[in-house]
């Protein structure tokens, strides 16, 4: 079952924002060595996380699969745990490293009860944690 990952209103507004700012930043800074590192600094960081953004998931007996705009992430069902949490699962979370809107909730977060966990999300819908054998843990958008 193939499920579309729909952004949150959030998501959205900070996305749109982040572009804007960054043309804007792009069209008006002054031409120096620095400033152009500092471009492309910005422009890889945003190409990250666009090219990490999650479009959907699809579950079938034997896997559960992130696709994202270039890559995914598949998950062997016979070698994980799975279990479904809410938004108030969430509350307390602290970004460690990565995107809290900008194409998503991407990268690592942690909070008291879940722990550490890396989350590949565009809203806060439909949230599965996975727990590897290994003891990873992964926060999802999927209705399984």
């Amino acid at each position: 079952m193939k499920h579309f990952i729909k952004p949150d209103l959030f998501t959205t507004i900070v996305s749109i924002v982040c572009i804007v700012g960054i043309v804007f930043l792009i069209m008006t800074i002054e031409p120096a060595l620095l400033s152009y590192a500092i471009i492309l600094f910005i422009i890889f960081v945003t190409a990250y996380f666009v090219i990490k953004m999650p479009i959907y998931s699809y579950v079938d007996k034997d896997k559960i699969i992130i696709k994202q705009l270039v890559g995914g992430k598949t998950f062997n069902r016979d070698s994980i745990y799975t279990q479904k949490i809410s938004y108030k699962d969430l509350k307390g979370t602290i970004r460690l490293f990565g995107s809290g809107g900008f194409c998503g909730y991407i990268g690592w977060f942690s909070n008291s009860t879940l722990g550490k966990f890396y989350m590949i999300a565009s809203n806060k819908k439909d949230l599965l944690l996975i727990t590897t054998v290994s003891g990873k843990k992964y926060v999802i958008n999927c209705p399984l």
